[in-house]
């Protein structure tokens, strides 16, 4: 993941003259001031007087000013960039994506490699290198050809049984559906009315349907015949 951080940034830009008080003297007495509350007071002189040790530039003069202007602060923008960043998927499932608000999910396990069931794995691979080029007809294609290699095994090691029974049922619905994007003529004719448009929804389901089929027929040949 390459993470990009926009940061906009808050400057003080104000910067105070360099007002020194001065000490009263018969020439310069203490002058009576009006607060603002209508109070009287004795006020002190204060005069400016540019100190080079502290600034290398002066200001217009004033008593306060952001830098020389009426602005005080300044927004600065900056782009982070930080690149190759690693997060495990469990942390991304269980922490990072409820958090950024894209939604809870929930982790599947499915057993892999029995050799049973390795050819079967090899065309879900297969499929799912389709899936990233989103070649929806390779997708259904190689899903297609699991179910083959799990009939065969399935029927090779049951003949007459309950078994038999229970995975016919469940070979059949899914050839049915990984028929959808090869032929697409037989659902045209059921719906004559508009196009039959595959989208990644479809084919992430087929995907999914494909590894329970391969984890259920790889528990069913455990069994004895």
């Amino acid at each position: 993941m390459t993470l990009n951080l926009n940061v906009k940034i808050l400057g003080s830009r104000a910067t105070l003259s360099h007002l020194h008080m001065i000490e009263e003297n018969r020439r310069l007495p203490p002058t009576e001031i009006i607060t603002s509350s209508g109070r009287k007071t004795m006020g002190k002189r204060v005069l400016y007087a540019h100190d080079p040790g502290f600034t290398t530039a002066y200001s217009n003069l004033w008593l306060i000013s952001g830098n020389g202007s009426p602005t005080f602060l300044s927004i600065n923008e900056i782009l982070l960039r930080k690149e190759g960043i690693r997060i495990p998927s469990t942390d991304w499932i269980y922490d990072y994506a409820p958090k950024l608000e894209l939604g809870k999910y929930f982790i599947v396990e499915i057993p892999k490699g029995k050799k049973v069931v390795k050819k079967a794995w090899e065309y879900v691979e297969k499929a799912e290198e389709c899936y990233r080029q989103l070649d929806t007809k390779g997708v259904y294609a190689h899903c297609r050809e699991v179910g083959k290699v799990l009939e065969k095994a399935v029927k090779n090691k049951f003949k007459n049984v309950p078994t038999i029974k229970k995975w016919r049922r469940a070979i059949e619905k899914f050839e049915k559906l990984t028929s959808l994007d090869l032929h697409e003529e037989d659902i045209k004719e059921e719906v004559p009315k508009g196009e039959i448009s595959i989208r990644r929804s479809d084919i992430e389901h087929i995907l999914i349907v494909t590894k329970a089929l391969i984890k259920y027929a790889g528990e069913l040949l455990q069994e004895k015949s």
